[in-house]
């Protein structure tokens, strides 16, 4: 919980075609030396999370959900599936959970 008040976390909306989507950003910088010195350049405020070397992705980090999280320069961005709108006529379809991000996203069916 400690972390929580040293971390901010911003809504960063920036979708990619149809599916993918940036959905925040969590400015989370690593406090302790020791932890430094071991190499890890962010420590998130989720559990889930935790600390994460510099250009560390970790896939899928909690269950049921298809993301990802990265590190770069003490900020982590998170992707997910993200579907915003679909037609009336199209579904989403194929969710894999057991497939690493992107390929846990259901695929837009349209009919």
């Amino acid at each position: 919980m400690i972390n929580f008040l040293y971390t901010s976390l911003w809504l960063h909306v920036t979708c990619f075609p149809l599916v993918f989507c940036a959905t925040s950003i969590e400015d989370a910088p690593v406090y302790r030396a020791k932890d430094r010195a071991r190499g890890y350049a962010c420590e998130s405020a989720y559990d889930a999370i935790g600390l994460m070397k510099e250009g560390e992705v970790k896939k899928n980090y909690e269950e049921a959900l298809c993301g990802e999280a990265r590190c770069s320069d003490g900020v982590i961005e998170y992707f997910g599936c993200d579907i915003t709108e679909v037609g009336p006529r199209c579904v989403v379809a194929d969710k894999d959970f057991s497939k690493p991000y992107p390929d846990c996203c259901g695929q837009v069916t349209c009919f």
